[in-house]
């Protein structure tokens, strides 16, 4: 199977008491191509503005020091060649 390259997410801007805040919702995931010369992106979701940001995972540990203004949803899931992924 691919190897899993980056976290896909689409991130929702807000205000809240006055202060800028990020949504950051996990909607997918990239796996490079064996080559290495591109990726699959395969998404469970599709961003209503248009934006995907991907970023290299992390280790649950830096997932808990996430900046305050950037909350971070886990548990996506989508169907990659018939086999269920989850990330």
């Amino acid at each position: 199977m691919a190897k899993l390259s980056f976290h896909a997410y689409t991130v929702v801007d807000y205000k809240q008491g006055g202060k800028r805040r990020s949504k950051w919702l996990k909607i997918g995931a990239a796996f490079s191509h064996k080559d290495g010369e591109g990726f699959d992106i395969v998404l469970a979701a599709l961003p209503v503005n248009g934006r995907v940001a991907l970023r290299k995972p992390k280790s649950k540990e830096a997932l808990a020091a996430t900046h305050d203004d950037e909350d971070e949803v886990e548990g996506a899931m989508a169907w990659l060649d018939g086999v269920r992924v989850d990330f």
